[in-house]
């Protein structure tokens, strides 16, 4: 099951891009990142309101009734809009290959920091000398395909 998982994980990674490519197109189209990033977002979030209501079979859909303190787990919606905007604009000014690479190795590093600090929840995996070189490797990486 993990092979399967991880061919599923490899294929939608792969969508990330083709995601920034459509939505690019949608920004000629609006003449605004902003607008095709809401754009964007608002059929995202349709689509998953349509999934909640088919799969969850509770209806009305309620907000959930938390007593935790954590008033970070709101920000998802203002982190996907900073993600959407960029991945409009940015392969653009930096090409497709450098932004993914460069968007992985960010991705990697805030990976590496919430797995040793177990923020959010997480379990603490302690940062290993071997993340650091492969970290090294990706950046050398970043820099050979952007020269």
């Amino acid at each position: 099951m993990t092979i399967f998982f991880m061919l599923l994980v490899f294929v939608v990674g792969g969508l990330f891009p083709l995601q920034s490519a459509v939505n690019f197109q949608l920004r000629q189209e609006t003449n605004s990142p902003f607008l095709s990033g809401a754009i964007s977002n608002l059929i995202g979030a349709l689509l998953m309101l349509g999934l909640a209501f088919l799969l969850s079979r509770q209806f009305p859909l309620a907000l959930p009734k938390t007593t935790s303190h954590n008033w970070w787990m709101w920000l998802g919606g203002v982190l996907s809009a900073l993600i959407v905007t960029t991945s409009i604009v940015m392969p653009a000014k930096l090409g497709y290959a450098a932004y993914i690479a460069i968007f992985l190795a960010g991705q990697l590093i805030m990976a590496l920091l919430i797995d040793n600090f177990g923020l959010f929840g997480a379990s603490m995996i302690p940062i290993q000398p071997r993340h650091i070189f492969g970290i090294a490797l990706m950046i050398s990486g970043i820099l050979m395909i952007k020269r």
